[in-house]
């Protein structure tokens, strides 16, 4: 008989108990867990994080093969990937700015601007660190857009140095180009600031800092980009005045897209209404991807792990809700976690539960018998046998909160945060009908007003919900209100406000195009294309007010409309294309990145640049 209960079942026979099964899944899976320190910075997560794998790949399970992946190592391999990957794409931006350059811009010194931008970059990101501005998720991502805006001070000033040397023949061509170019830089300059602080009313406080960041960027930027271009071309000139320019066929393209007749301004206008319209209207089809892991390389071991565990366990994340009570060993908080729990393990979202109450009540549970809930003394009990290491993640040493655990099974952040609600709404129904006796711990010595018992779903799974929420909640307005404050300082500036709105109409133009592209053809918006739309004011808003400035300069000078519109375009055709082109393969570089997060961004800010141009000079 004794060898009947040392033979082996089959392998069909064998069972898993139910306490264990959150440990062990299945007959070839066992899952464990190590607790990173709470609240870490990103940095410290990371650290901890390579600590762990470190130490897990010099470990060894025979017969077993070892995935060490979750949110973590996911979060990880962003922090990674931002910390090296962007100062490569800066390098690799920066190179092909320097081709463009070299190709495009027909001058003498033609890589002179990219030292402007370099050296203005530099001080850029000094100066935010004196100030306290972190690194982040999105932060990360002002450096090639810094590069791509900065470049273009500095080409505006280089051009018209060129320009009042060999056309004019000014006897003091950097005075006169500074004179004439600095005052609507500085303005340009300004109504991408007031764009760009338009994000401070996000409810991101990493997208609230990267507007700080860019609106202090251009600041520095266009400071650098007059004064290394004006003082460096201004000592060449001295030595070695250039002597002749070529006309090129960019210039005639910008005059014959300038040229278009008085009366099609009119409908350029109702074009670009029609096209801000449509862009609000299909604001509200815009998605955000609400999944993480789709922000990361697809390609990458980090998606591959995370998939595995999905297989082979049924779950993806973990979402932690702390009970806190003056005890929570009390009958009633047993209860309420039992109760809780067991509804929970029912729905399809969630996987399986850990906690001390859920041990408990799967030990004592028994297949056919009506389920109970554990005693106070069950959990008592539970509680002296746990180790340390244990019990330091479940109960606080004075009994005053303990954990629970729930494993989901793989969602979007949308579909998570409608179970959490769900879940949150049932804790607090719970809460609500409990029937404490006057005499009851949980009520000794709670102030009034306290509930007795409270449960607060927590962890990485809630800030990733929250985060959705807050890109959600007033990403629209990020973009109105930089419009509004560009367009009431445009009124102020040129005091005008049939100027203003000239400005502002390729600004409107561009704005609704860019909408009515991301709406239509079904781009997923992330943390970083959300902020699409004042960078979209900014760059389109820069390019308008430099062409009306030129255009305003030359009636000043005596010229006709037609003639003064011909000549502004002319003369700054080149430095507008050249400008463009440097600024969209700056941006263009992000579509390379491993980082669909980025990639994505690329590609939408690459188009509204080219869309920002295009306004411009067609509605010039």
């Amino acid at each position: 008989a004794s060898d009947v209960y040392k033979r082996q079942p089959p392998d069909g026979d064998r069972v898993i108990r139910s306490s264990l099964q959150g440990t062990f899944p299945s007959q070839q899976t066992a899952v464990g867990g190590v607790v990173l320190e709470g609240n870490a910075s990103l940095d410290e997560l990371t650290e901890g994080t390579d600590k762990v794998v470190a130490i897990l790949e010099t470990a060894s399970f025979e017969g077993f093969e070892l995935t060490v992946t979750g949110s973590p190592i996911y979060l990880s391999e962003i922090n990674d990937y931002l910390s090296g990957g962007m100062l490569t794409l800066g390098l690799a931006a920066l190179a092909v700015m320097a081709v463009i350059l070299a190709l495009i811009f027909q001058v003498r010194w033609r890589l002179l601007p990219l030292l402007a931008v370099l050296v203005g970059v530099i001080w850029a990101f000094s100066i935010l660190g004196l100030i306290g501005i972190d690194l982040s998720l999105v932060t990360i991502s002002g450096l090639p857009i810094l590069i791509g805006l900065g470049i273009d001070f500095a080409i505006q000033i280089h051009n018209r140095v060129e320009e009042e040397v060999v056309l004019d023949r000014e006897v003091h061509p950097i005075a006169e180009t500074v004179s004439n170019v600095a005052p609507p830089l500085i303005a340009a300059t300004l109504t991408g600031v007031l764009a760009f602080l338009a994000l401070r009313i996000s409810k991101v406080p990493m997208i609230r800092d990267f507007g700080v960041l860019l609106a202090v960027g251009v600041i520095v930027l266009v400071a650098i980009g007059i004064v290394i271009p004006a003082a460096a071309l201004g000592a060449r000139e001295w030595s070695s005045r250039t002597k002749d320019r070529d006309d090129s066929m960019v210039e005639r393209i910008v005059v014959r897209l300038g040229g278009l007749p008085t009366s099609a301004g009119l409908p350029i206008v109702l074009i670009a209404t029609a096209l801000f319209v449509g862009g609000v209207l299909v604001e509200g089809r815009t998605k955000i991807e609400s999944d993480p892991i789709r922000w990361i390389d697809q390609g990458s071991q980090t998606v591959e792990d995370i998939e595995r565990l999905d297989d082979e366990t049924g779950f993806a994340s973990t979402l932690g809700i702390l009970v806190t009570a003056n005890n929570v060993f009390d009958q009633d908080v047993v209860d309420l976690i039992y109760g809780f729990t067991v509804d929970a393990e029912a729905r399809p979202e969630v996987v399986a539960t850990s906690s001390l109450v859920g041990t408990m009540e799967k030990i004592i549970d028994i297949p056919g018998a009506t389920p109970i809930a554990p005693t106070t003394v069950d959990v008592q009990n539970a509680a002296e046998a746990m180790p340390p290491d244990i019990a330091v993640v479940l109960v606080r040493p004075d009994l005053t909160a303990t954990q629970v655990n729930l494993r989901l099974a793989q969602a979007s952040l949308e579909d998570r945060s409608v179970l959490v609600d769900e879940l949150a709404a049932d804790l607090d129904r719970r809460i609500a009908e409990l029937d404490i006796e006057a005499d009851s711990i949980l009520l000794t010595d709670l102030p009034a007003g306290q509930d007795a018992v409270k449960a607060t779903p927590a962890g990485l799974a809630t800030v990733g919900i929250g985060l959705l929420e807050n890109l959600s909640a007033n990403r629209a307005n990020l973009t109105y209100l930089a419009l509004c404050l560009a367009g009431l300082f445009l009124v102020l500036r040129l005091r005008s406000l049939s100027r203003a709105l000239l400005a502002l109409v390729p600004v409107v133009m561009a704005v609704g195009a860019s909408s009515l592209f991301v709406g239509l053809l079904g781009f997923e918006l992330s943390p970083l294309t959300t902020v699409s739309g004042p960078l979209v004011i900014a760059t389109c808003a820069e390019f308008s007010v430099l062409i009306l400035g030129r255009y305003l300069e030359e009636r000043q000078n005596g010229l006709a409309p037609r003639d003064a519109t011909d000549k502004a375009a002319g003369r700054t055709g080149r430095a507008f294309f050249t400008s463009a082109m440097t600024t969209i393969g700056g941006f263009a570089v992000l579509i390379g990145s491993a980082l669909p997060l980025l990639s994505d961004f690329g590609i939408i800010v690459t188009l509204n640049v080219a869309i920002a141009l295009l306004a411009a000079l067609v509605a010039m």
